[in-house]
């Protein structure tokens, strides 16, 4: 569950914390809170960036540099005014406290934070399904098939971004792409200098897969290729945790070459009729 530890000094200073707080041993918690008064004043007088903001709280708390990774800081003077009736809040999330329409969709939310998990890798698929499906039924556009056009365009743009961080985040490859875009480390096509022997690896096994005769043969290389996309999957889960994006990001490029076969695996096992 998500707790909120709010302080107000000079800033508004807001910390998020999903599922980490409560595992910390008591005086953890209790080293944790002392340290609010110094963050506020720290992050006083300027608006910074999320990444400005999480280099402040590890250098404020380095004993806990494994769940600082799971905690998100927001600092901002401005408040939430309702279109409808014009009620302020502090941070207005879906609904209006007052009137009880729906607010406009909170672009600055990344897709972790769209569906309310932890910012890590490591994410249970059938929970986030079951969030989703929650989101959905309580902000899919047919619920206001009745509500004002304003409620109708918010709806659907709420709905849209929940369907795209569900399908990014249910997805191991694209969730690991996205995590290293977040971290200011993007992967795009060419900026890794892989090892000659791992791309001649590659492409001995997309040869024995194109020249596969059978659907007996297709399946072995799915099963090989499948144990070794599993361990890189495991490998980058490690780097994430230990925020070690650097080794991430070199394990997440070996892992894009092992998924491009599987999806090539799936392909045949389709026209073949295999699956559906």
């Amino acid at each position: 569950m998500a707790l909120l530890i709010k302080a107000n000094m000079h800033r508004r200073v807001i910390f998020k914390l999903t599922e980490v707080l409560p595992s910390l041993t008591f005086s953890d918690r209790i080293y944790f809170i002392q340290n609010l008064s110094t963050l506020c004043n720290a992050g006083a007088g300027n608006t910074r960036t999320v990444k400005e903001q999480r280099a402040i709280v590890e250098k404020l708390l380095p004993p806990f540099p494994e769940w600082i990774l799971h905690a998100k800081l927001f600092c901002s003077d401005s408040q939430v005014k309702c279109w409808h009736c014009g009620k302020i809040s502090e941070r207005m999330r879906d609904f209006c406290d007052g009137c009880n329409k729906l607010q406009p969709l909170d672009k600055t939310l990344n897709y972790f934070e769209v569906l309310g998990i932890g910012e890590v890798f490591a994410v249970d698929t059938k929970s986030l399904t079951q969030i989703f499906r929650k989101l959905q039924a309580k902000l899919h556009p047919d619920k206001f098939s009745l509500a004002t056009e304003t409620e109708k365009q918010y709806a659907l743009d709420h709905s849209s971004v929940i369907n795209k961080a569900y399908r990014c985040l249910l997805n191991p490859v694209e969730r690991a792409l996205y995590l290293l875009d977040l971290a200011g480390q993007p992967l795009h096509e060419g900026q890794i200098d892989l090892d000659p022997e791992f791309l001649m690896e590659i492409m001995e096994v997309n040869e024995e897969l194109a020249e596969a005769t059978n659907k007996e043969a297709v399946a072995d290389i799915g099963l090989k290729n499948q144990k070794i996309l599993d361990d890189l999957l495991m490998e980058a889960d490690d780097a994430f945790s230990r925020n070690d994006i650097q080794t991430a990001r070199s394990v997440v490029a070996k892992v894009k070459y092992y998924h491009n076969i599987y999806l090539k695996v799936k392909d045949y096992e389709r026209q073949h009729g295999i699956i559906d």
